[in-house]
């Protein structure tokens, strides 16, 4: 929920810009839902293949930018 402030910015840079988060199972709900992403990757790094299914899907597309807040991504 800290990056809520970030997000916010990043739409007034680019109101154009598809914001896709990536985030711990059961957060993304929300950002979807008030409309502050356009797309939710869920990440669960409690295990193996919930963080290499998230891996492959970032690493399947092309991004202009990428923003990282968190100090362990």
């Amino acid at each position: 929920f800290l990056s809520i402030p970030l997000i916010k910015r990043i739409r007034v840079w680019d109101p154009e810009a598809n914001l896709v988060l990536a985030c711990r199972p059961g957060l993304g709900e929300v950002f979807t839902r008030f409309n502050l992403v356009d797309r939710v990757i869920e990440v669960n790094k409690k295990n193996e293949s919930g963080r290499a299914g998230a891996l492959s899907q970032l690493l399947a597309e092309r991004w202009q930018t990428v923003f990282v807040p968190h100090q362990s991504p």
